[in-house]
């Protein structure tokens, strides 16, 4: 027995999506249920989940990870103070 699903998307989103999904051979019907079985097998979000940055403002990227948001603060306090030491991105891990 089947029911149906009805959700609201940005047009141009929809578009993309099954443009892409069309590519892998599947529509967008095929490729909502793989992503709903998937999630119940796993019983978590089968992907990981990362920022499109070409879409985020600076200040919404410094919002959306607490590790960057901490390390940037603490920089600031640092160089206010005088006591900045200046670094290379990958010692931090970005």
């Amino acid at each position: 027995m089947s029911t149906n699903l009805n959700i609201r998307i940005d047009k141009n989103l929809k578009e993309r999506a099954e443009k892409a999904f069309h590519s892998m051979g599947l529509n967008m019907s095929t490729a909502i249920i793989m992503f709903i079985k998937q999630t119940l097998i796993k019983e978590e979000i089968p992907f990981k989940i990362e920022a499109d940055l070409g879409e985020m403002t600076t200040m919404e990227l410094i919002e959306s990870d607490p590790k960057y948001k901490a390390e940037l603060l603490s920089r600031i306090e640092e160089f206010e103070s005088g006591t900045a030491e200046i670094i290379d991105g990958s010692e931090v891990g970005w």
